[in-house]
């Protein structure tokens, strides 16, 4: 049986639709956005001067992500058949994560409207599930008060496409890039942490949707 379903990473700044078939998890991808180099250009402005941290905020964080979803939604044909799944990093709590390991989000909370959701979470899968919390500003202080994941973009994403779709056709996946005391961005190879784990998501993901 053949699904259509949509990959979106957008903190690596890439999105990617395609179809699989679920009997040989065989995953076909059509990547029609490819932008890695601009979080790369953003902190290199930030750290000139060029752009205030607000600026930068604004640019790689929540409005950024659903103009780039709005953006994208009307080339998606047969959405409300989709399954969509984020894949993207995210800080994590230093005593309750592990650099580089991927996890399954069982439950996404903004920070700002303090909104509590919950994903599909799948069953008969190998990933650890941890709570994340979506915000507004960079955290850099080990971001203490937080006990699982920090990212930029997952709550906007839920928030724009369930109302195109059901929430149980929704995968959050974060790979950890670091423990949220960062202050150098460029530093974080987003898209290598995310491709070591394209197969076990082949593997576990797709088998389990």
């Amino acid at each position: 049986m053949k699904k259509r379903l949509c990959i979106i990473v957008l903190l690596a700044l890439i999105s990617a639709c395609g179809s699989f078939n679920k009997g040989t998890a065989e995953l076909h991808i059509n990547k029609n956005v490819t932008t890695g180099q601009e979080l790369m250009d953003l902190q290199t402005a930030l750290d000139k001067d060029i752009i205030t941290q607000e600026e930068f905020d604004a640019l790689v964080g929540k409005e950024e992500t659903k103009n780039r979803l709005n953006g994208i939604i009307p080339f998606l044909k047969g959405l409300s058949q989709m399954v969509i799944i984020n894949i993207g990093i995210a800080g994590g709590n230093p005593k309750n994560t592990i650099l580089g390991e991927i996890y399954l989000i069982r439950s996404i909370t903004d920070d700002e409207s303090h909104e509590l959701v919950f994903p599909d979470r799948l069953e008969n899968h190998s990933f650890n599930e941890i709570e994340l919390t979506t915000v507004s500003k960079g955290v850099k202080d080990y971001g203490k008060q937080f006990d699982g994941l920090v990212d930029m973009e997952a709550s906007v994403i839920y928030e724009v496409m369930t109302k195109k779709i059901s929430p149980y056709r929704m995968v959050f996946l974060k790979v950890v890039s670091d423990h949220m005391d960062s202050a150098d961005w460029t530093s974080i190879d987003a898209t290598g942490l995310i491709v070591k784990h394209l197969n076990s998501i082949k593997t576990h993901v797709i088998k389990a949707i």
